[in-house]
This record gives structure tokens, sequence and C-alpha cells, in this order.
């Protein structure tokens, strides 16, 4: 399907798809990059303690997100921009590409200096590895998974779907979330099964690795059989909305976790410290994630952002460490 397809004859819808792509373009430089301020906790954690080896191991996990997340996601939204002549966004990703790569230098950079100050035993080492581990499972399916939730489906298709609808152009917008499915299935393929797959390669949990990449090829699949069904209605004409276009139901493999969200939250809540930093602010509002090994919990407001950071041991429900950021 040619680019034309997508074009506007007003002037006023053509104004709003690019302030649309505009703001798309910043918000995908915060995308890419999630992963690794989530081990930019756990870094910060280790550097304040002097355990250097461990802050090592997490400077390396940053830099190990950048290339196995941040660079397949950057690179498929380069092609996508290529793909319909959208010059200036394939401009400013191939830009945005280098900078990812600019920073996974950085952090190995920082873990070389932290090896250089490391004492930690060898014993602990292995055992935060195994931690990393868990916590770049968990994120390796996380943009995938939430891929019509936020980020790139609202921010590039999304609101363009909608300007087609609107104007009664529902071939553009069925050929628009086939486009949207094919990238999320892309994704899966780059991020998520290509990751399992190395794992599955140096051993690490072949059991584990196999049932897992099966499970995320038959995800992947539904979403470009879903793309292909678009594409037929778009050719037929039909007035349908993309949102009501299935194919299948499919469940997306989940970690379970032994604590919830909320006990999550109200674990951290209940810490006599956490109670102490939030007392003398307003508007705190929680947000838990679970890192693959432990829960995270961010305490934050309008007017200060993060306040505090809580990282709670999902097997015993305690809190393990108290990140204070309200003084930072």
């Amino acid at each position: 399907m040619s680019i034309s397809t997508y074009k506007s004859s007003s002037f006023s819808i053509t104004c709003l798809l690019s302030l649309v792509l505009y703001l798309f373009s910043i918000q995908l430089s915060d995308a890419v990059r999630r992963g690794t301020v989530d081990t930019r906790t756990m870094i910060m954690c280790y550097e304040r303690d002097g355990d250097y080896g461990k802050a090592a191991l997490w400077y390396e996990a940053a830099a190990d997100c950048l290339e196995i997340i941040s660079r397949p996601m950057m690179l498929i939204t380069i092609k996508y921009h290529q793909r319909y002549g959208m010059d200036k966004l394939a401009e400013s990703g191939i830009k945005e590409l280098d900078q990812i790569d600019k920073q996974r230098e950085q952090y190995l950079r920082s873990a070389r200096l932290c090896w250089g100050k490391s004492v930690t035993a060898q014993g602990m080492l292995a055992s935060e590895q195994t931690k990393i581990d868990r916590f770049i499972g968990e994120w390796v399916s996380y943009y995938p998974n939430q891929f019509y939730d936020f980020g790139l489906y609202v921010d590039l298709f999304g609101k363009r779907q909608y300007l087609f609808l609107q104007k009664g152009n529902y071939e553009a917008a069925l050929n628009l979330e086939a486009d949207s499915a094919e990238m999320c299935a892309d994704l899966y393929l780059k991020i998520t099964i290509a990751y399992f797959k190395s794992q599955l390669l140096k051993g690490h949990r072949s059991d584990v690795c196999r049932l897992l990449i099966s499970q995320y090829e038959e995800v992947r699949d539904v979403h470009l059989q879903r793309a292909i069904l678009l594409r037929q209605l778009a050719r037929k004409g039909s007035r349908i909305r993309p949102s009501e276009v299935m194919v299948r139901n499919f469940k997306v493999p989940k970690v379970r976790t032994k604590l919830t969200s909320d006990q999550a939250i109200n674990i951290a809540k209940s810490c006599v410290s956490v109670k102490s930093i939030l007392a003398s602010y307003q508007g705190v509002r929680a947000y838990p994630r679970f890192q693959g090994f432990a829960w995270t919990v961010s305490f934050c407001n309008h007017g200060w952002g993060n306040l505090v950071m809580v990282i709670v041991n999902d097997q015993t429900g305690e809190v393990v460490d108290v990140l204070d950021q309200s003084k930072s």
C-alpha cells in the first residue's frame, strides 16, 4: 500500500497528524530506554553501599537492555518510517540509534570502573547475575505485551487511525491497524523470541526457554494472521472498525508472582523509613513494577517527581532496600 493512501486532503487533519508524529518522536526516545531506568535503581543502591561488583553487573545489564531491547525496537520503527517515506522521522530514529550506542558504551565504561574497585565475592556475583537474568527475561516481553496499551501503538498508530475513522476512511484505518499488528509481531520476533533463543544456545534454563519460544511464536503468529485479515477487509472496502477485527483469543505467557502489585504497595507503604520520607508530601502515588526477581515500588508526586523507591522481595514479602530520592 502506498503512503498516498494515508494522506488527508484536509489541512487541519494534516497539521494534527504532523503534531502526532512529532510528539511520537519525542516519546519514543524515552520508551526505548525504559528498561535501563530500572537498572539504574539497582546501580544507585549498590554504589551507595560500596558494592561495586554488583553495581558493575547492573551497568552491564543496562548495556544489555539497550542492545537486546532498545536497539531492535528503534530499528523496527526506522524501517517503518522509511517504508512510508517519513524521512524526517527516519532521520531522527537513526540519530536516536546512535545515541543508544553511545549510551551503551558509557554503561560499559562505568562497569569497567566499578570492576576496578570491586571486592565482591564470586558467589555473591553469581547470585546477582541470576537476578539480572530474570530481570531481562521480564523486560524482553514488556513492550510487545503492552504494545496496544501505550507507547508505539497509541502514538504512531492509534491517533492517526482515529483521524481516518473520523473522515470515514476505513480502508486507511484498517491498513494502518495491519501495519501495527505486523510491527507487534516483529517486536516479538526480534526482541522476545530472539532473546530466549540466545539463552537456549547458552544452555540457560533450556526447558523453560523452549516453552517460552513456542508460546511467543504462537502469539506472534496470531498478530500476523490478524494483519492478513485486516488487509483483506481493507481491499474489500469493509466499513468495520479495526478494534472489531479479531482472529482468535490467545494468552500471553505471564510470570507467576507470589505477591500482587497491591500487596507490594502495601508492604512498601508500611515501611517505617518510607512513612517518614513521605510524611511531608501530598498527592503521592505508588507505581509498582515486577522486575523478574523482586518488586520495585516508586512513590512520586507531581511537585517533586520520584520521592522514594522501595525494593520488595517477591518470595518473602520483605523490604530489601529503600532508596531515598526526595533530597536528590
